[in-house]
């Protein structure tokens, strides 16, 4: 303890500035590009929070009181600003966080109050502190209570790294409010001045840790959509659809709940990037697919099975049910497409409804393939229905 005592605040503030900025340098270069807002903006309160300590560091040295004010305000306003972007980085992460314009309100309120009290050394320390204990107060509480499921390891950690900063600066208001002779200025060698200088750098480190845990978490299960996910249609793919169907199939077996598969094929789709483009017939797959998220249910299933094929899994429903649907979709995607492609999409659809013959999805897929197959035989924008399996009425509910 003694030999912690020892080191001078100014060797302190040298040391945090270089450990934040080479967190500042290093993050992006572990992260990589194509990272989410939420790990931007944790950059981000790093290499604020790193300008935060150089200023401080800096603002000393010239011995000028303007430069001194110049620089000590600057060095409170980056820490505002690297608050706010941590509150949005951990924002993205568990959702909406609570607190979110007293925060704002605190960070504006740190450099302005601290700039106009600057000639009252007792009254600017206490203000600034004072500031910083709430501002990372309400950085612990966003830790808390998500609203999207997040690991909790990484989480309790940031909350207790930001309740023991948040210690830190009130113990540092206290003292000067109480004993503001021996804590005369930043490098006062009193021991709690000490203290919570080393307090607020170790817990810099350990808010590192913090964040590259929930970007790790974040990064995982970026992957995970992505190998369930159509990347040009963020629909789920066939791998997707699949997992949720096993679902679906075991519940209309066990209850003998209807459930219908509908595949849907764009009428000549190859003739669309021929005479449009390729580009063009991608928007027409996105059009497609936004339409029947809009006009389904949230319990409806739907992804894209590749090229311009599309599947629909609806629990629930019969084929009258089905037909209702298919003429909704028609008529939007035929009004929608002369807007935004410049002519009219068409497209045809195939619908089986499962049946206690049917082993598994795969035979209720093949039966709804057939029944395309046929629409299109047929000439092509229409629906229709796959026969039964050996006569077998549908399950009902």
């Amino acid at each position: 303890m003694s030999d912690l005592m020892s080191l001078s605040p100014r060797t302190l503030v040298a040391l945090s500035a270089i450990h934040v900025l080479c967190l500042a340098l290093v993050l992006p270069m572990v992260m990589g590009r194509g990272i989410s807002e939420s790990a931007r903006a944790a950059q981000k309160s790093f290499i604020a929070q790193a300008f935060s300590w150089l200023a401080v560091f800096v603002s000393g040295l010239l011995g000028q009181v303007w430069f001194d004010w110049v620089m000590s305000t600057l060095c409170m306003a980056l820490a505002g600003v690297s608050a706010l972007y941590l509150y949005r980085a951990v924002s993205g992460w568990l959702g909406p966080r609570p607190l979110r314009r007293p925060l704002l309100v605190l960070a504006v309120a740190l450099p302005l109050g601290y700039a106009l009290l600057f000639g009252n050394y007792v009254a600017r320390v206490a203000w600034a502190n004072g500031c910083l204990l709430l501002i990372f107060g309400v950085l612990a509480w966003a830790c808390l209570h998500p609203q999207k499921p997040a690991g909790r390891r990484w989480r309790y950690l940031l909350s207790a790294v930001t309740i023991m900063v948040a210690l830190a600066f009130g113990s540092r208001m206290v003292l000067v409010l109480v004993d503001s002779q021996s804590f005369d200025s930043f490098w006062s060698l009193h021991p709690v001045n000490v203290m919570a200088l080393v307090v607020v750098s170790i817990n810099t480190i350990l808010q590192a840790m913090a964040v590259m845990v929930a970007w790790q978490r974040e990064s995982a299960a970026r992957l995970r959509a992505l190998a369930v996910t159509d990347g040009l249609t963020n629909l789920l793919n066939r791998r997707g659809m699949e997992a949720r169907a096993h679902t679906l199939l075991a519940f209309a077996r066990r209850h003998r709940s209807p459930l219908v598969a509908m595949i849907i094929d764009i009428d000549y789709f190859k003739k669309v990037n021929d005479t449009h483009g390729h580009e063009v017939g991608d928007r027409a797959l996105k059009l497609l697919a936004r339409s029947m998220q809009e006009r389904g249910r949230e319990v409806d299933v739907v992804a894209r099975l590749g090229g311009e094929e599309f599947c629909l899994l609806l629990p629930g429903a019969d084929i009258t049910a089905a037909q209702r649907l298919y003429e909704r979709l028609r008529a939007v995607v035929a009004e929608a497409s002369v807007a935004q492609l410049g002519f009219e999409l068409n497209f045809s659809a195939g619908v089986a409804q499962y049946s206690r013959l049917d082993a598994d999805l795969d035979g209720l897929l093949r039966r709804a393939d057939a029944a395309l197959y046929e629409a299109k035989n047929a000439g092509r924008g229409r629906m229709v229905a796959s026969e039964q399996p050996s006569g077998l009425a549908p399950l009902e509910s």
